[in-house]
């Protein structure tokens, strides 16, 4: 479990066993050294924990961290992206040891991204994922399925300005997107998609 102190801004995490509700590693403090650490988002492939997060060090970017023992240590975070603008809603995936992270630019182009490194320390220059440049919503979520396929959600302005829900979709590891609308554009106001896979289905709530 993992969540921003927002009277400290500090990444705190405990572990806790899905079994019986025990606490199992007690609640503490991660990367003490950023001023502040927001948005933290996690995931987890076979025994590994990966740990995303919003950080302010001599600037703001995203960044992310691994947990190899159950979450008793974490690496060194590793800077995802490296630019001047701020980065929001950052969601991360893993599969077969490619990690991709996913975020938000909502100051300046509103556009939603993509960036993957398959070495766990470079990272791809980021992709644009949404189908119409400066027409997204503000938030999303980003799920992979058993083939490897990437499947983000997000909210589609480029018709609707309340926002239509999109699925954006790829089977060549993030190069290039087709899209899906799973609702009528008649309902208004399709925000906050949140994304789920069980066996091969994929669940959609907004």
């Amino acid at each position: 479990v993992f969540w921003e102190d927002a009277s400290t801004s500090k990444l705190n995490y405990a572990v806790v066993s899905g079994e019986t509700g025990d606490i199992i590693q007690q609640p503490a403090t991660l990367f003490t050294s950023f001023t502040s650490i927001e948005q933290p988002h996690c995931t987890v492939e076979g025994t590994n924990t990966y740990i995303l997060f919003r950080g302010y060090d001599t600037k703001i970017d995203i960044h992310y961290a691994i947990s190899q023992d159950g979450g008793e240590t974490f690496s060194a975070p590793v800077r995802v992206t490296n630019d001047t603008i701020q980065e929001d809603a950052g969601t991360i995936s893993v599969h077969n040891g490619t990690v991709y992270v996913a975020y938000l630019d909502m100051d300046s182009t509103l556009n939603l991204y993509l960036t993957k490194s398959t070495n766990g320390t470079s990272f791809t220059e980021p992709v644009r994922v949404n189908k119409t440049s400066g027409k997204t919503g503000d938030r999303m979520d980003m799920k992979i399925a058993a083939d490897g396929s990437l499947l983000i959600g997000y909210s589609d302005k480029t018709t609707d300005d309340g926002g239509d829900l999109a699925l954006a979709r790829s089977i060549d590891g993030g190069s290039t997107f087709s899209y899906i609308y799973p609702s009528s554009s008649t309902y208004m106001y399709q925000r906050y998609p949140v994304l789920g896979i069980i066996a091969n289905s994929l669940y959609v709530a907004w």
